[in-house]
């Protein structure tokens, strides 16, 4: 008898902490096994007589739990327009995912007002919720 799985389609998320008009979205898709042990990658932990330890950056482990998660079916990653003051606007993650470099995700990632990385990643985990982490 065949296992039943979730789907490994991508979901669209509407990012709405920071954009109630629903306008501002991306892509998240549930985790594959290969992303699970690229993101253990990061967890160090270790044990002490004083509990668990963990020196994991809890941004890096957002920031690549956003990376593995991103890209619908063509590889677009979503629509992010932040608007900064009255007139200057960026729009963020314009190629596809296949497009950038880890290195280049991560730098364009870093340049997200905070709200907008948190608001996104707490996309991640409401997709992935056994990578609940708090940041």
């Amino acid at each position: 008898m065949p296992i039943q799985a979730a789907s490994l389609l991508a979901q669209k998320r509407v990012l709405t902490d920071v954009d109630p008009s629903g306008e501002t979205w991306v892509y998240v898709r549930p985790a594959t096994g290969r992303e699970h042990l690229r993101r253990g990658d990061l967890l160090r932990t270790s044990y002490s007589a004083a509990g668990v330890v963990s020196d994991t950056n809890p941004v890096l482990l957002a920031q690549m739990e956003i990376y593995l998660t991103c890209g619908g079916e063509d590889g677009t990653i979503g629509s992010i327009v932040v608007i900064y003051g009255e007139k200057d606007q960026r729009e963020f993650f314009t190629k596809k995912k296949d497009e950038y470099t880890q290195r280049q995700f991560f730098a364009e990632l870093s340049e997200l007002p905070i709200s907008v990385f948190r608001d996104w990643h707490r996309q991640v985990i409401a997709v992935n919720e056994e990578w609940t982490f708090p940041l």
